[in-house]
Order: C-alpha cells, then structure tokens, then sequence
C-alpha cells in the first residue's frame, strides 16, 4: 500500500512540475522504492519534456535493476546537468549497459554525478559503463563513486585509465 501511495504522489507531482527545468528528488533513506517504483517514477519523468537539470537520490533503498528506468531516463534529451545517487543499493552489472546507453542518448548532457557506491556491481558493469560515457559526445564534467562494489583495486585503475582517455572530459573526479 504505501509503494502504491508513493508512485500516486509521484506521478502527481510530476504532473504539476511537468515544464519545469530543474527537479530535485530526495528519495533517500529506506523508503522502500523497489524496481518497480523505480520504473513508475521513471516513466512519470519521460513527461517532463523541458527538464535541463535533474537530482535524484535513491541511496538506501531496495533497487537492483534499474534498466527500465534508464530506458525512460533516455526519453529526457534535453537534460544537461544530472545527479543520480544510488549509494548502498543491490545494483548489478547488468543495469550498467543500460544505464551508460541512457546518458549517451542524452545529447545536451554536459554534467554528469554518479555514485553507484556500495553496489554489486563487479568490472564488466564498470566497463560497459566506462564505454557507453565515452559516447556522451558533450560531456564536459563527470563525478563518478565506483567505491565499495565488486572490483579489485588493479582493474580499478585500469578502469581509470580508460576514462582519462575520454579528451572531451575537463573535469574527472572519481571515486574508486
């Protein structure tokens, strides 16, 4: 009853901030949002056509896949500045093609704050990641919190490499 209640309140909300340009969320702390609040929420954000600046924080929750949202993620093509914190979730490897498709299909993405820390996701997610932001063609300023997941510290470097390769980047800041 009370995910039914949120994903109301939500959708809702959404509606009324529907032309809006900025939208920060703060959905932190055991709210109990599982995937498939996760999806709703997403799929009430694919209305916020004019949306160039987006901050959710879904830390502490119950989400592992967060496919169908990315896929509603990628419907915001005019999003320039996002922050997305899904620290201490059960996010795996397989959410993160997904997730890197999303952002690359955001062609005015210029900011990007990812902190997937304390997650499950192992080496292969954070290349499938690493390679999908390589295709973000206006990223300028990537945050990204990789800490505490399934990755030893010598791919974590390895991983960092890649992404110093990325020359559009100007600022890098990482968390490994």
């Amino acid at each position: 009853m009370l995910t039914f209640i949120i994903n109301f309140l939500l959708f809702h909300i959404f509606l009324f901030f529907s032309n809006s340009l900025h939208l920060l969320l703060y959905l932190k702390s055991n709210n109990g949002i599982n995937d498939e609040g996760l999806s709703d929420l997403g799929s009430s954000l694919a209305q916020c056509a004019n949306l160039q600046n987006l901050d959710i924080d879904f830390s502490h929750n119950q989400i592992d896949d967060i496919s169908s949202f990315c896929s509603f993620l990628a419907n915001c093509n005019t999003i320039s500045c996002l922050a997305l914190l899904f620290v201490n979730n059960y996010i795996q490897n397989e959410s993160m093609l997904g997730l890197g498709t999303a952002f690359a299909s955001l062609t005015n993405l210029a900011n990007l704050t990812l902190d997937l820390n304390r997650n499950k996701i192992g080496v292969q997610g954070v290349q499938q990641l690493g390679y999908t932001l390589s295709e973000c063609i206006n990223l300028k300023n990537l945050i990204l919190n990789i800490r505490i997941n399934s990755i030893h510290q010598a791919k974590k470097l390895e991983i960092m490499r890649n992404y110093l390769k990325t020359k559009r980047l100007v600022i890098l800041k990482t968390d490994l």
